[in-house]
């Protein structure tokens, strides 16, 4: 019976991983990956592209440590995407720093920690609380996307 198959389902597959904390193996409909829930306003979310279930590699570790010690330089990247998508919003025109209206929130880590690879990176919205994800998605180390939700 499907009904009671829940039973009979695997254990969730957790580690405590020293650069991204307590991740849980997840199953997508691109395949697996890790998944760091953000617990806290100060954290942020955090998924990790993997091929069966591998453990994060150090180039995913380095690949999440350069977007999370240069968020400025990403938001360069997507902030011609972003812009448009703000005004359709708030009415108001990006502000020069990006600051006053966002907060990274959460990173997309690609498998094999490559760039060239899909990757995604989301900024919350400050303005009036909000709470507006605008999440900028990366084909071939390119910006090519910007969603936005809630």
């Amino acid at each position: 019976m499907k009904i009671f198959g829940f039973l009979r389902s695997k254990p969730q597959v957790v580690l405590d991983h020293p650069a991204f904390g307590k991740i849980s193996l997840e199953q997508g409909k691109n395949g697996p990956y890790w998944m760091h829930d953000a617990c806290d306003d100060d954290e942020l979310c955090i998924s990790i592209e993997t091929r069966g279930d591998s453990p994060p590699t150090d180039r995913q570790v380095n690949f999440f440590q350069n977007i999370v010690n240069n968020p400025d330089e990403v938001f360069a990247r997507a902030a011609h995407l972003i812009a448009p998508r703000y005004y359709d919003f708030f009415r108001k025109s990006l502000p020069e720093n990006w600051r006053e209206s966002f907060r990274l929130c959460g990173v997309g880590v690609p498998l094999d920690g490559s760039g060239t690879n899909d990757w995604d990176v989301a900024f919350e919205s400050l303005v009036n609380r909000s709470g507006f994800l605008f999440t900028c998605y990366f084909e071939q180390g390119y910006p090519v996307h910007v969603s936005v939700d809630t």
